[in-house]
This record gives C-alpha cells, sequence and structure tokens, in this order.
C-alpha cells in the first residue's frame, strides 16, 4: 500500500467512482470495515488493513505463492510506501 491512496479514500468515503475504481472500492471495503474503529486517522488505517488484506490474500489463495512459501523459497510481506519520505514500513 502507499499513503494518500486515492482507491482506499474512495472506499473509507464509500464514494460512487465509475468504472474500475468501482471495483477496486468494493474489493478494498473489507479492509475498511476492519479498520474503522482504530483510534487515529481512518484513511491510514484502511491502507494498512488493506495492505495486511492482500498479502493474506496472496499469501493464501495462489497455490504457486503458497507452495513457494511452504517451501522457504518466497516471503510475502505486507508494507506501506510512505510517497514523501520514500521510506517502507513493513507489516506483521
Amino acid at each position: 500500500g502507499h499513503e494518500h491512496c486515492g482507491a482506499v479514500a474512495a472506499a473509507v468515503a464509500d464514494a460512487k467512482e465509475p468504472g474500475n475504481i468501482a471495483d477496486i472500492a468494493k474489493a478494498i471495503r473489507p479492509a475498511v470495515e476492519q479498520s474503522r474503529e482504530l483510534p487515529g486517522d481512518p484513511l491510514a488505517n484502511a491502507i494498512r488493513a488493506n495492505a495486511l488484506d492482500i498479502a493474506a490474500r496472496l499469501r493464501n489463495t495462489s497455490p504457486v505463492i503458497s507452495e513457494k512459501i511452504k517451501a522457504g523459497k518466497l516471503s510475502v510481506i505486507a508494507a506501506v510506501l510512505s510517497l514523501k519520505t520514500g521510506q517502507v514500513e513493513l507489516l506483521k
């Protein structure tokens, strides 16, 4: 994920965006709901939750990826990029 993500912002605002953005926002909404009650910035919380959700889906739904993880040949780690500093925060 990255800070100030427009797709996550649309999902947080429950915006009715046209085209592909609507599909992307729909996919992000579970992370938004999961993070809704957390203290702090709702957008930042949703970005983090979405990054964690995507990493978990990659680990668990792709047979190719999950086999490589089990074999110790691959790691999938959620992270958030700061667009201001270029710093990447690794998440659990």
